[in-house]
């Protein structure tokens, strides 16, 4: 249960992008393999930008360039690294 609870609750910290999407990773494998937590790519999605606490501006804008397809969660990250520091 603790695994499911520090999976859904996972924020960014001061971290950098990338090492919060490493942590991401982390937490929803093991989250998997814990608890057996099964999750489509639109799921992933949707917690990877509730982890981040982006503005709703910038979540749309993310998500404009994706073409709004919530299952391009390998995508994200990339965008995110890519963007300049806002």
């Amino acid at each position: 249960m603790a695994m499911l609870e520090s999976f859904f609750e996972l924020r960014q910290s001061k971290s950098s992008i990338e090492d919060h999407v490493q942590t991401f990773k982390m937490a929803c494998a093991d989250a998997a393999d814990q608890s057996r937590l099964q999750i489509s790519k639109v799921g992933l999605s949707y917690f990877f930008l509730k982890s981040l606490d982006l503005n709703e501006r910038r979540k749309f804008d993310i998500l404009l360039r994706v073409d709004g397809n919530m299952e391009q969660i390998n995508n994200l990250p990339l965008i995110l690294i890519s963007e300049p520091t806002r």
